[in-house]
């Protein structure tokens, strides 16, 4: 396993500076998006979520485990990454992937077996970054109005 170089370091150091992601699923009703606290392991090139094996995301994810991680730190960096997920229910892949702050939600800590992990292998992903959201609304409305393309 080597460190990613390059675009990939930019795209890990961005993850991991924002790290709530949002991890959209898609569901028989269409697509399915909630906040997530992102494990990352840039040398495996995985993401890692904890969840509780009764959630609805892990019957969503063995139906299509396609997913999109949306990382955005609410001005003017986003990262949308597109992987593959899969759920693992193995005792020794939870642990390692534990936090402090997922006893509050498992109390009984990694060995509870209504923890799981959820493993994303990363395949693509896209950066924005540049003016927060109201400067570039405000850019649009004036290029509209003025006629001309936005920058």
């Amino acid at each position: 396993m080597s460190e990613p170089t390059g675009d990939q370091a930019r795209c890990w150091a961005m993850m991991e500076e924002i790290g709530t992601c949002l991890l959209v699923t898609v569901t028989a009703r269409g697509t399915h998006a909630r906040p997530m606290n992102a494990i990352l392991r840039p040398a495996e090139s995985a993401i890692w979520f904890l969840t509780d094996a009764a959630s609805h995301k892990t019957g969503e994810l063995e139906t299509a485990p396609d997913v999109c991680l949306i990382f955005t730190d609410g001005s003017s960096r986003h990262l949308v990454v597109r992987g593959h997920a899969t759920l693992v229910n193995d005792r020794d892949a939870v642990r390692s992937v534990w936090t402090p702050e997922a006893k509050a939600f498992w109390p009984n800590g990694p060995d509870d077996a209504s923890v799981n992990a959820i493993h994303v292998e990363p395949v693509e992903a896209e950066v924005w970054e540049g003016d927060n959201i109201a400067v570039a609304a405000f850019k649009a409305v004036f290029a509209a109005v003025r006629g001309v393309r936005a920058e």
